[in-house]
């Protein structure tokens, strides 16, 4: 809780592919959940090289 009634999340994928992230309060998914996103090899670049868009995000 970021105490403003915003919660953060974070992980690390361990594999790649095609994965889906359910995020629920009260037992019921938040607006855009399930999120899907696709974790691929590392290449060059960085974090500058990261996006990340969909309901639910801030």
């Amino acid at each position: 809780d970021l105490d403003d009634c915003n919660y953060s999340i974070k992980f690390i994928p361990k594999e790649m592919g095609v994965h889906t992230v359910s995020v629920k309060h009260k037992d019921m998914h938040i607006p855009g959940s399930p999120f899907e996103f696709t974790v691929g090899p590392i290449q060059g670049g960085g974090a500058h090289k990261v996006r990340a868009s969909g309901n639910g995000l801030i």
